[in-house]
């Protein structure tokens, strides 16, 4: 059984990712070719190195750090409805969800759905994000939320019914 901490220890490294993963290295500098080569005594004065020509940075592609971690907490949001579901309902709980409760009695293919579904979330945001980024990281961030509550629900139901099995 999954303690009622995990789906929180879980958002809360998420969290903590998103707002960690921005600031990686943002400091560069390179050291000269010969740096360790130098003697530590100055000898004659040598002329002086042409300025390097700086390169532009490189141009970012893809999804930033944040999309990223979003896109993470999605695939971990629908594998742990997947999990909370089959738990629920191996406790004797049922499917409410219509369009999805056909396949509850088909393992395999209720995770590949759960699979299909994180895929499409993630797809649908990254190309919203290519215009409305803002829009996209919080659409995101509450159908993870709002999965977040339906998790929660079904492990407590799943409790509740293995303690009136008991």
């Amino acid at each position: 059984m999954i303690p009622r901490w995990l789906p929180a220890v879980g958002c809360v490294s998420v969290c903590f990712a998103v707002v960690v993963g921005p600031a990686r290295a943002q400091l560069h500098f390179e050291l000269p070719a010969t740096f360790l080569l130098q003697s530590p005594v100055p000898e004659a004065a040598a002329p002086p190195e042409p300025a390097a020509i700086e390169s532009p940075p490189p141009s970012r592609r893809g999804p930033s750090p944040l999309l990223q971690s979003l896109y993470g907490a999605t695939i971990l949001i629908q594998a742990l409805d997947a999990h909370s579901t089959l738990r629920g309902l191996s406790a004797g709980g049922v499917e409410v969800n219509p369009v999805i409760q056909p396949f509850t009695n088909h393992h395999v293919l209720f995770v590949a759905i759960r699979g299909s579904i994180a895929a499409a979330m993630i797809y649908s945001t990254h190309s919203m994000a290519r215009k409305h980024k803002v829009a996209a990281v919080l659409l995101n961030a509450g159908v993870n939320c709002a999965y977040g509550a339906i998790i929660s629900h079904n492990y407590k139901v799943a409790r509740v019914m293995q303690a009136q099995r008991r």
